[in-house]
C-alpha cells in the first residue's frame, strides 16, 4: 500500500515568524497605501527627480516637504521630513538670489578653495631651507605636504556631513577662522615638530572649503548653468596648486619662508 502525502491545508496557519523588522516594513506599507490618494507634482534640487510623491501637510506652510526619488530610493529611511521643497518665489531659495550676488558667491567659493590648495604647494620651496634651519632630513621635511593632505583628507570626511546638519554657513565661518589662526603657529614655529602639527589641523579647517564648496555652487545654481558655473569655479582650485609654488617662491626669496 502506498502512503499518500498529507498536503497542508490553505488555511491551515502557521507559526508566526513575525519580527520587528517586519513590523515596521507592513507599517510603512500600510501608511504608504493610505498616502496614496494625496500625490501632487513635486520636484528634488537635489536630485533632479520630478514627479509624484505623497504629501505630508505641516504647520509651516512656507515648508513644503515631500518624498522624491531620492527619498524613496534610500534604504536608509523614507521620512520626508529629510527633503525640503521650496516654493517657487520664496525669497530664502538661494535659487532666487540675484544674479550679482550669485556670482559673488561662485567668485567667494572659488578664491577659498584656491588659497586652500595654493597653501599646500606653497610649501615646498621652502623645503630645502627647512632643512637647513630645523637640521632634519629631506623626507622629514616633506612631511609638511604629507600632514597637510592627510589633514584635508580627514577633515572632508567630518565637515562636509556637518553642513548637511548644521548648514554650511557656520561651518564656514569655524572652520576658516581656525584655518586663518593656524597659519601663526606655522609662521612662528621653532622645531619641526611645530611646524607639522599646526598644518595638519589648519588642513583639517580647511577642508570644508574643498568638500563643501561644490555643494554651495549647486544650492544657488539650477540646473541650466549648473555645468557653466562649475567650470568658473573650477578654475582657481585646479590652479591653485600650479600657482602655489610661483606664489610660494618669490615670497621665499625676498620675504623668507617664514612668509
Amino acid at each position: 500500500m502506498i502512503e499518500e502525502e498529507e498536503q497542508p491545508s490553505p488555511q491551515t496557519s502557521k507559526p508566526s515568524t513575525h519580527t520587528d523588522t517586519d513590523s515596521i516594513h507592513s507599517t510603512q506599507s500600510i501608511r504608504n497605501d493610505q498616502q496614496t490618494n494625496r500625490l501632487h507634482l513635486v520636484r528634488s534640487y537635489a536630485s533632479g527627480y520630478s514627479g509624484f510623491g505623497p504629501e505630508t501637510a505641516y504647520a509651516d506652510i512656507n515648508l513644503k516637504h515631500t518624498t522624491t526619488g531620492a527619498t524613496l530610493g534610500s534604504v536608509a529611511t523614507n521620512d520626508p521630513n529629510f527633503e525640503v521643497d521650496w516654493s517657487h518665489d520664496d525669497p530664502e531659495n538661494p535659487r532666487n538670489w540675484s544674479m550679482a550676488y550669485k556670482a559673488f558667491v561662485v567668485f567667494a567659493m572659488s578664491y577659498a578653495t584656491t588659497v586652500t590648495v595654493l597653501y599646500s604647494t606653497s610649501y615646498t620651496v621652502t623645503v630645502g631651507r627647512l632643512e637647513q634651519v630645523f637640521d632634519v632630513g629631506h623626507l622629514t621635511a616633506l612631511l609638511g605636504l604629507t600632514t597637510y593632505l592627510i589633514g584635508m583628507a580627514a577633515g572632508s570626511t567630518v565637515l562636509a556631513p556637518l553642513s548637511e546638519m548644521y548648514g554650511r554657513r557656520p561651518v564656514y565661518i569655524v572652520s576658516t577662522a581656525m584655518f586663518v589662526i593656524l597659519i601663526l603657529p606655522c609662521a612662528l614655529a621653532k622645531n619641526i615638530e611645530s611646524l607639522l602639527i599646526p598644518r595638519f589641523f589648519g588642513a583639517f579647517a580647511a577642508a570644508s572649503l574643498v568638500s563643501n564648496a561644490p555643494g554651495s555652487i549647486n544650492d544657488i545654481v539650477v540646473e541650466k548653468y549648473r555645468a557653466l558655473a562649475f567650470c568658473i569655479w573650477s578654475i582657481g582650485p585646479l590652479n591653485g596648486p600650479v600657482v602655489g609654488p610661483v606664489i610660494g617662491g618669490f615670497t621665499f626669496q625676498y620675504l623668507g619662508w617664514r612668509w
